[in-house]
């Protein structure tokens, strides 16, 4: 296998059972562009009598009949290509009156067609509602304009609502896979990649492997060749109609004015507004709300990492770039970065925690950030079953054992023994490297598999 395609076991299994069924099928495969979900599509379609057809941002009849030409070239109709289709169910109920066989039948990037065209919607319904039972096909539609598959195809108003069945969202990969990628990076420079990129194949693969990260981060961070450096306005020009309030708001939220207030006075909008457009970045997936543990009120941060990674480093550095002073941009970016990565280390940290829970080696049943009246704890997890309590502190820090003494001591005097009075407390300490201590179970980069 490709070694750019990595760890989709799980989704590869799910569309083999699909497919493996032997029945018809209407999937719905989505999620993030350069997620990787083209990739997985081909891994998928090896070995099978497939159609597949990429969408495109054209009329009805252009992408129709350029199914209809694909088809008959992939499949060996002779004089298909000549025939005229006014409807997408038109074509599909004369091909299945060809073609008995298992078939699968890809429209990647349905949403560029949708965008165009709405009708293609309710053709396509109409064919799921008509015909497709009585054929052997597997239809699937996959998309990366998440709103619009959100409201358009899977959405309780689309003509395909309750017509799919099945539906897989790609997620991005877990940070354990980076190594995959860089398996010659050390730890610390893995975290920092995941830092900048998150899991998204397509920007792992552009860091080059024989060059240092400090370098890779000039080439794909500050030069506007780099094919990142236009991603995140395409990305959100592409999501939104009018992306200006969007972009804003998430400026905002990377800067840290995270509070529906705090955002309402950076941006300008009214704060009774400003959940409407927090509603939508955090369906799109790219903003998270945060509630603290024992709290009714929550924060918000930017989830997507290249688009944190964006306003936060390389927006404020913008006018250096532009200016072609890269290496006063690259020297700020440098500055700033392990401040940038210590707050992600946390979220890899907490990942690292459930990691643990998963495979039994650390109990609890809830874990949440403690946050009152400015007295901050990385987290609380807490065993309600045997009553114990871990207070958590995360470190992007090489400690010393006087460091942990330290931050033990703290601890001690932030935590919320009103809340925790019932509970056994232990502590735990989550740093890049530090001693081994008695009383305190400390995990560092050694023990997380990245």
């Amino acid at each position: 296998m490709d070694a750019t395609f990595i760890n989709r076991v799980n989704e590869i299994r799910v569309l083999e059972d699909w497919w493996n069924s032997g029945k018809p099928h209407f999937i719905v495969v989505y999620g993030r562009r350069r997620v990787g979900k083209t990739r997985l599509l081909k891994e998928f379609l090896r070995n099978k009598l497939h159609i597949y057809y990429l969408c495109h941002l054209t009329s009805h009849e252009v992408n129709l009949s350029r199914l209809v030409e694909k088809t008959g070239r992939v499949l060996g109709l002779k004089g298909l290509e000549k025939t005229r289709f006014n409807a997408l169910n038109d074509f599909l109920e004369l091909l299945s009156t060809i073609v008995e066989d298992r078939l699968i039948i890809v429209l990647d990037e349905f949403t560029y067609w949708v965008r165009v065209s709405p009708q293609v919607l309710s053709e396509l319904q109409q064919f799921v509602d008509e015909k497709l039972m009585q054929t052997r096909f597997m239809i699937i539609v996959c998309g990366s304009l998440v709103g619009i598959m959100h409201r358009e195809v899977v959405g309780g108003g689309s003509p395909l609502y309750g017509r799919r069945t099945g539906t897989l969202k790609v997620e991005e990969l877990e940070p354990w896979y980076v190594k995959d990628f860089l398996p010659n990076y050390s730890k610390v420079d893995r975290v920092k990649v995941y830092s900048l990129v998150g899991g998204i194949p397509f920007y792992l693969q552009l860091f080059d492997r024989n060059i240092s990260l400090n370098q890779n981060i000039l080439n794909l961070f500050v030069k506007k060749t780099s094919p990142i450096y236009n991603e995140v306005d395409f990305l959100l020009r592409e999501e939104f109609r009018a992306p200006q309030v969007y972009i804003s708001i998430l400026s905002a939220i990377a800067r840290g004015e995270n509070t529906p207030q705090k955002i309402s006075n950076i941006v300008g909008i009214d704060r009774s507004h400003i959940s409407k457009y927090l509603k939508v970045l955090l369906d799109l997936n790219l903003v998270q709300k945060i509630i603290p543990l024992w709290s009714k009120k929550g924060y918000y941060r930017v989830r997507d990492k290249l688009v944190n990674t964006w306003f936060k480093l390389v927006e404020p550095v913008l006018d250096e770039i532009e200016s072609e002073n890269i290496d006063i941009a690259y020297q700020k970016i440098l500055d700033k970065i392990d401040i940038h990565v210590s707050q992600i280390f946390e979220e890899l940290a907490l990942k690292y925690l459930l990691y643990l829970r998963r495979i039994g080696k650390l109990r609890f049943t809830e874990i949440g950030k403690y946050l009152h009246k400015g007295v901050e704890i990385d987290y609380i997890a807490l065993d309600e079953e045997m009553r114990k309590a871990y207070l958590i502190e995360v470190k992007w820090r090489d400690l010393k054992k006087q460091d942990i003494e330290r931050i033990s001591r703290q601890l001690d005097q932030k935590a919320p023994y009103n809340l925790l009075e019932k509970y056994q407390i232990d502590k735990i300490i989550v740093a890049r490297n530090a001693p081994k201590n008695r009383e305190i179970k400390t995990y560092t980069l050694k023990e997380i598999p990245i």
